[in-house]
């Protein structure tokens, strides 16, 4: 299978000057690198699948599959093997478990301390982690929604979390957008987001974790013992652990690499092995570095 799908917002038509231009090709993996460095190029945001990971995605119930079937453009597909797979494709309604482990990874990171450094991390993950929460919910009831739009409309037809605050969700959009394309936003405060923070997590009838005190450096040396929910869950927790470090003027020797690891698309949700293994080995590297700070911190 070699395809090239264009997906998201754009073919949905309700893309703004915050979405992202999302496009997926399907390729043997030694092609990976060279293709995503060429689209990106064009300013997509490539993600790469080999045809073995996107049959195991369906089989696991993915509800991504059902995204590309329902809101995809195919650019190109070699002999039709992409279309002919994906009109196969039914729909596998989410567990209830796959809910309850975005609802327990909304309550994790709501409980982050309050730091000006994570501020847009924060309102970025969450965005992220509750967009997902609904997008499952609603699929569990039959309803197959992916825009913030249509997930208020399904919402508001189904009758269901009715104090859900879906602007706290936009602005959350917007924010992750602004944070991901590393520009500022001086109006944006901590505060603010941690007050909608509390608005969205009430808004989905979830009690919001007990707030961590002390430093953020202490507070994310604590996650060496943390068992994560999901690779998504330890990943993310990886990139706010590498903002405060670099913070604190402290890199890893291999940054590039970490940098291009917390930023591949792929890595979000892979289960291999050899990627297992390598966000271990940063989580344990950058935990042992703000151990390190935050002890010569108390010393003072």
């Amino acid at each position: 299978m070699f395809s090239i799908v264009e997906f998201g917002s754009s073919v949905r038509g309700s893309n703004d000057k915050h979405s992202d231009k999302d496009l997926l090709i399907v390729c043997s993996r030694s092609s990976h690198r060279v293709l995503r460095r060429r689209y990106e190029a064009y300013g997509y945001s490539v993600s790469t699948l080999t045809s073995g990971q996107l049959i195991a995605m369906q089989r696991r119930g993915s509800l991504f599959v059902q995204h590309l079937k329902n809101e995809s453009r195919i650019l190109f597909d070699y002999q039709n093997c992409f279309q002919d797979w994906l009109n196969n494709c039914q729909l596998v309604k989410p567990k209830i478990g796959e809910v309850k482990i975005c609802a327990e990874s909304i309550v994790f990171f709501s409980s982050w301390p309050s730091d000006p450094r994570l501020d847009r991390w924060k309102a970025d993950v969450l965005y992220c982690m509750t967009r997902d929460f609904l997008i499952k919910s609603l699929a569990m009831r039959a309803k197959l929604v992916f825009g913030i739009e249509d997930i208020e409309h399904a919402l508001q037809e189904i009758k269901v979390f009715p104090r859900f605050d879906v602007d706290s969700l936009r602005k959350f959009r917007e924010i992750k957008s602004a944070y991901r394309a590393g520009n500022v936003q001086p109006t944006i405060s901590y505060e603010s987001i941690d007050y909608d923070v509390s608005s969205i997590v009430d808004g989905l009838g979830l009690s919001q974790g007990k707030k961590e005190f002390g430093s953020m450096e202490s507070f994310l040396t604590n996650l060496s013992a943390r068992q994560f929910n999901s690779v998504y869950e330890k990943l993310r927790s990886l990139e706010a652990a590498y903002l405060i470090a670099r913070s604190n003027g402290m890199y890893h020797p291999a940054h590039m690499s970490l940098m291009k690891f917390i930023k591949s698309p792929n890595a979000y949700g892979s289960s291999q092995i050899r990627s297992q293994n390598k966000l271990g080995g940063y989580m344990d590297d950058i935990l042992a570095i703000l151990a390190n700070k935050a002890m010569h911190a108390t010393s003072a």
